[in-house]
């Protein structure tokens, strides 16, 4: 053989084995890249908001209320906007139960615990799925406290509210609450 057809032979393997290494590298990214499976289920007996897809079983006995992969990078944003639209439409269209009342500040809760054990990566697509979500319900509190129906809103000064939070902060007891309490009618 002369030097030319061993040329030929080397990198016709050469050639082989990148294309072997190629596929086997496709294959294996495929393989390990975690894909979202969401769905929506039957009301729990319990729990009616169980139905939703980013809300499910956790450990033991608890709920999850933010059973999201944190997968997407960037487009979890458009994920986010997507779970907070399921969310207002859950509203809409249930009559709310008792536990209801709580369901937005368990979920802030969820992707709260769910950053402190999160890779970065992780908690990349966190932020972008926290942000969307956020930024649709941003729009339609924005909406609300515009409306007729919390035109008490106009009744409560701010100066209040920020001498309570302050208390609040520092741990001490309500002082001035049932003015506001008051102003909204409760």
């Amino acid at each position: 053989m002369n030097a030319m057809t061993n040329l030929n032979l080397v990198s016709k393997e050469f050639d082989q084995a990148a294309q072997d290494e190629e596929t086997l590298q496709r294959s294996s990214v495929t393989a390990a890249t975690p894909r979202a499976r969401l769905r929506y289920k039957k009301p729990h007996a319990y729990l009616r908001s169980y139905q939703l897809p980013f809300i499910g079983k956790g450990d033991e006995l608890d709920w999850d209320f933010w059973k999201v992969p944190l997968i997407g990078s960037f487009t979890a944003n458009d994920a986010g906007i997507y779970f907070a639209q399921m969310l207002l439409l859950y509203f809409r269209r249930n009559e709310l139960e008792y536990a209801d009342n709580s369901l937005l500040s368990s979920i802030i809760l969820a992707m709260l615990r769910k950053a402190r054990s999160a890779t970065d990566e992780e908690l990349d697509s966190l932020e972008c799925q926290v942000h969307g979500f956020m930024q649709q319900l941003s729009v339609c509190v924005a909406g609300a406290a515009q409306s007729d129906s919390m035109r008490d809103l106009d009744k409560i000064d701010p100066k209040i509210l920020l001498r309570e939070a302050n208390f609040a902060l520092n741990g001490k007891p309500y002082r001035d609450s049932r003015s506001v309490d008051k102003a909204l009618g409760d």
